[in-house]
């Protein structure tokens, strides 16, 4: 896995300096990405000998550190994929090997909302981008803010209704 993962992200590096739009799309560069799971669910056991509750907060918090410089530093002038996702990608198997006793993943990532958000996140993937490619066609390059608000809330919804009548009703 170790080794797949290092091939896929030196791929994504020479991509996203050669072909920005295949190191972004195609998925052999952005393999990486679903290989640190892959090697976080490796050491599941591993990682217990060391489950400290002073390491699993400091990961979580460095986990939210990383993936809010990624928020902050990432855009779409900048190289992307390439160095840069490094920061959500560790941010998040941090976040994640942290475990659930974490204070940030305890307080934060396991309230009701936060849950719902996760139960709806893959129906809302898939909904939210052709909501808004939609509405970028439908208005143009400039898109007002009420709008953009107005189609996430959509988005939100059709997640949820996808949710509740395709997601459930085929995993029971």
């Amino acid at each position: 896995i170790s080794v797949l993962a290092i091939a896929s992200f030196v791929l994504n590096i020479y991509l996203t300096d050669t072909d920005k739009s295949s190191a972004f799309y195609l998925p052999f560069p952005r393999f990486w990405e679903l290989l640190v799971g892959a090697l976080l669910a490796c050491t599941v056991e591993a990682r217990k000998r060391f489950d400290t509750t002073l390491l699993g907060n400091t990961q979580s918090i460095l986990g939210l550190a990383l993936l809010a410089a990624g928020f902050i530093f990432i855009s779409e002038k900048g190289a992307f994929p390439g160095w840069w996702v490094l920061m959500p990608v560790i941010g998040s198997a941090l976040m994640i090997s942290a475990g659930p006793k974490a204070i940030f993943n305890r307080i934060i990532l396991s309230n009701r909302l936060m849950v719902w958000v996760g139960l709806i996140s893959y129906p809302l993937y898939l909904w939210h981008w052709p909501i808004l490619s939609f509405l970028r066609v439908m208005e143009g390059q400039e898109i007002l803010q009420y709008k953009r608000v107005i189609a996430v809330v959509v988005a939100f919804i059709l997640a949820w209704l996808t949710y509740q009548f395709v997601e459930k009703p085929v995993r029971h």
